[in-house]
């Protein structure tokens, strides 16, 4: 079977160029979904404290409580991963 040898190793060329293409898609959206995810959390944060300051300003402490509490706690967990990470070096 003359040319057989060439055709498996071009098989082969062709399946690590898509293995490649797939990891690097999959970075791709991996980081994506990072950018993402920290913009959100920084959004949902500022946005709970800006809703408990309306509301203490609108004279429901109540809500302002219930709305603030889970904002404050979601900043607390942002900083204190902020701070993990530059205790660890990576900036």
């Amino acid at each position: 079977m003359p040319g057989a040898a060439a055709r498996i190793a071009e098989a082969h060329l062709r399946r690590e160029a898509v293995d490649a293409d797939a990891l690097e898609r999959l970075s791709a959206a991996e980081a994506t979904a990072v950018l993402i995810g920290a913009f959100g959390a920084q959004a949902l944060t500022l946005g709970g404290l800006g809703a408990a300051v309306v509301l203490i300003a609108a004279g429901d402490p109540g809500w302002a409580c219930t709305v603030g509490v889970p904002a404050v706690l979601g900043g607390a967990a942002q900083l204190a991963a902020a701070i993990r990470r530059s205790a660890d070096g990576d900036h």
